[in-house]
């Protein structure tokens, strides 16, 4: 989890009030012809490098983010498709100091949500949570970022989720066209690889293949 490429351009967009900078957000009730008023955009980069992206939208009490990691299925290893995918869906498994139930316990005690998923070039993190919960709803997103367990029996159940969703999408025709159509699309290059991978390079992905990722 320390290395380079998990690390690399790294961005979070914060939104308070239910408003999410560059996700097709838009304020609900706005007649034609009126203006559309979007709040202002702040920006920074804190000590440790991490760029904030900031939104205020004060209608709702709540804090939505997005954690952008500039690592994602792209950056697979040849042979080890899926490992990113892997990666992304064993974060919320347990961590360090909690295990994946007790993890799970303390962000529905939140009534939160905080899920993980993988795109080409990106791992991504989302979050919601009650502004007045904002220290103990950062905190979890920062006890799944900063240290994760990948303990050997949640990664199991991890890989069986992510195989049962791929024999799933082999009886939809359309994710199957969809499939192809990006191997013919892009060929060799990474980005005509299925984001999960496939059922022969999930099987051999081994605990130490995730924490080395």
């Amino acid at each position: 989890m320390r290395s380079r490429r998990w690390r690399a351009a790294v961005l979070i967009l914060a939104a308070v009030g239910a408003f999410s900078v560059g996700f097709g957000f838009a304020p609900a009730y706005v007649r034609a012809g009126e203006d559309l008023e979007l709040p202002a955009i702040e920006r920074l980069t804190l000590p440790n490098g991490l760029r904030v992206v900031v939104a205020e939208y004060h209608k709702l009490p709540l804090i939505e983010l997005r954690l952008l990691i500039g690592s994602g299925a792209a950056q697979d290893p040849d042979g080890k498709e899926g490992l990113a995918s892997l990666v992304a869906g064993a974060l919320r498994r347990g961590t360090a100091e909690r295990g994946a139930q007790a993890f799970a316990e303390a962000v529905e005690f939140l009534g939160a949500e905080l899920n993980a998923s993988v795109g080409h070039d990106t791992t991504g993190v989302t979050a919601e949570f009650l502004r007045k919960d904002a220290h103990a709803g950062f905190a979890l997103v920062a006890e799944m970022i900063m240290h994760p367990a990948f303990h050997g029996g949640e990664l199991r159940r991890e890989r069986e989720d992510i195989l049962a969703t791929l024999r799933a999408r082999y009886e939809d025709p359309s994710a199957i066209a969809a499939l192809c159509y990006e191997s013919f699309l892009y060929r060799c290059h990474p980005y005509g690889r299925p984001a999960q991978g496939g059922s022969a390079t999930l099987q051999h992905l081994s605990r130490r293949d995730v924490r080395t990722f």
